[in-house]
Formats: C-alpha cells, structure tokens, sequence
C-alpha cells in the first residue's frame, strides 16, 4: 500500500513538473500558485518515504542492497518461526526473531536480490537449506550462535526473516577436564539440546565419550551432574526439563563404562544465570551442565 502511495505522488509530482515546463494553461495565473503550494508540499515526500522507520537499522550479518530502505521492522526476544532442515522438511526453530521489510523506488530482477544476499551467507560460510520462487532459506554457524535465514524477494522490495539462537560448543579435552575439576572443583559442559528436549544429539558424542574416558582414568573420583537452563518457559517445567537433561548426560556417560554409583544429577533450572537471559548469546550460557566434583 505504501508503495503505490509513494508511485502515485511521484507521478504527480511529476506531471506538475511537466505542466509547468511545458507552459501548458493550466498553469497560467491563480493557478499557477496552486500548482507552485502542490510542488512545496509535495517535494520532501520521495524523502521521507525513503527514509528507514524510526528505530529501524540492518541487521549485522547483511547489509542492504542499495537505493532500499526499511518499511517495516520488528523483533521478538524469543519466538518459534516455520523453517526447513537440509532435507526440505518443516521444522520449528526458535530464537531471537528479527523481520526486516525492504522497499525501493525501482524495479529490480528479484533474482539479483537474492544472489546478492545469499551470496553473501555463503561467503560468511552459511549453507543453503532451500529455494522456492523469489525465495532461499539459509543457516549460518557462527560467533556462538546458531543463525537462520529467510529471504523473500519481489522486483521492488525483498524480506528478511533472521532468527538467531545462541550454541556454545565445548572444546575440552580429556586433560583439561581433569585439571578443572582439580582446581576449581567443577566443569562446564555446554551441549546444545534442542529446545524444550533432553536426548542427546549425534554431535555432541563426542563429548560424551572424552569425559567418559576422563572419569574411567580417575576411577575415585565421583560426581554430581547439575544442570542449568534460561528462563524462557515456566521455572517448574524449567526444573523438570533439567533434571531430564542431567539424567540423560549421567545415562549416556554409564552407557560408555562410568560406574553409576559414582554420578550424582541434579536438575537447577532457571535459578543460577551466569549471564543475562535478554540475548541469544547470554541464554546460550545458561544453558549448560555443570559437573562438579564430590
């Protein structure tokens, strides 16, 4: 709507211009001056339309195709957006969500837009998980955080739906582990669960498997497993699902040959943050396992 606003004064714009120009008769006179007040209160018009709305700024992965401005904008702390995975199948991904709204006096092969931008992921080492018409859904891991992209484009405008989700990865080693439990009585694991789920993922085996054979090598020494969540949700579903997750960690370190009888679990939930639960990056934090020496 605001576009064909926007098309319409310029056009009028414009033949105002060409009335005058052309010394047509309408512009003779008393209403010469009506035409001269319609030129003044239309002439700041193309710039403020092409002016972003207050508030509104690009998001940091991607800056803007040039001659667009942002029409519309919003964010949401946390929600749940319709993705695909890399076998095009519907899926829920949740996390910061960012809608970005583009729009430009121009006329633009959508392609381009979207060659452009993606073109960009990629360079940033972002993957392409679909494409449909005038549109690509792309992932990008990176900085901590897990990152998914839509991008939908027309020949005047194009849309960006970005939803960031925080994903700290443990680089640990089987040493280190041992020599942090021994000089700060604990260690922080981080594995990154699927939202509101407590099975552990084929990548984070490996984890699994370096603690495992750190504890084998320590046979005295036992362990308490606590684990911590963000606040998104409610704090007895937030206990619930922690204790599920400490329960699943302790299950799967039994399952690679660590005596039961020396894990301890504990579910913590929500109640001890190390960081702020505002952004991505700091509810990546909270989501972690603490194993803690006895």
């Amino acid at each position: 709507m605001i576009c064909k606003i926007y098309f319409g004064r310029c056009n009028i714009f414009s033949y105002l211009i060409w009335l005058i120009l052309t010394g047509n008769q309408l512009t003779k006179s008393a209403d010469m001056k009506t035409l001269i007040a319609l030129i003044i209160l239309l002439g700041p018009i193309s710039t403020l339309i092409s002016q972003d709305i207050e508030g509104a700024k690009d998001h940091p992965l991607l800056s803007r195709i040039a001659g667009f401005s942002i029409f519309d904008y919003s964010v949401q702390n946390f929600a749940g957006y319709q993705f695909c995975d890399e076998q095009g199948k519907n899926i829920t991904v949740e996390g910061m969500v960012s809608y970005y709204y583009y729009e430009c006096d121009c006329d633009i092969d959508p392609k381009k837009i979207i060659n452009t931008l993606g073109g960009a992921i990629t360079t940033l080492g972002g993957k392409v998980y679909g494409e449909g018409p005038n549109q690509r859904w792309m992932v990008l891991s990176a900085d901590n955080k897990i990152t998914w992209i839509d991008l939908y484009a027309e020949d005047f405008y194009y849309t960006l739906n970005i939803i960031e989700k925080g994903e700290i990865i443990s680089e640990i080693t089987a040493e280190s582990f041992l020599a942090e439990l021994e000089s700060k009585g604990k260690a922080i694991i981080y594995l990154n669960f699927d939202r509101d789920m407590c099975v552990i993922k084929e990548e984070c085996k490996p984890v699994i498997k370096m603690i495992s054979d750190a504890l084998k090598a320590s046979p005295e020494l036992k362990v308490s497993i606590e684990c911590h969540t963000d606040d998104i949700g409610r704090s007895d579903d937030n206990i619930l699902l922690s204790t599920n997750r400490a329960v699943s960690f302790a299950t799967a370190l039994v399952g690679e040959g660590v005596d039961a009888s020396r894990i301890e679990t504990k579910g913590l939930g929500e109640v001890s943050p190390v960081a702020t639960n505002e952004t991505v990056e700091g509810r990546a934090l909270n989501n972690r396992l603490e194993i803690i020496k006895k």
